[in-house]
């Protein structure tokens, strides 16, 4: 699987106990799957569970082009916080 699962992604988050976090993902007004994908990849990485995650559900997600996704969502991410924080000052 090339794409990134999303929806696997938010089982998975379910089983390690965030589910809260999953579906504020999930419900978000936030309509681009692909900002909902780089908002799941970020909290994956905050709870240190990235990896474990490629291992099971993704493992195309180690391989170099599954790192160039990650490093997209990763920009994506960061610009999306970044406007957020904008938002927020003005």
């Amino acid at each position: 699987m090339k794409v990134f699962p999303l929806k696997k992604a938010y089982v998975f988050l379910q089983a390690q106990g965030l589910l809260t976090e999953a579906q504020r993902i999930r419900v978000s007004r936030d309509r681009f799957s692909v900002l909902r994908k780089a908002m799941t990849v970020a909290l994956l990485q905050r709870k240190a569970l990235l990896e474990k995650f490629i291992a099971d559900w993704w493992p195309i997600g180690s391989s170099p082009e599954g790192r160039r996704h990650l490093n997209a969502f990763a920009r994506i991410y960061e610009r999306w916080k970044k406007s957020k924080e904008a938002d927020r000052s003005t």
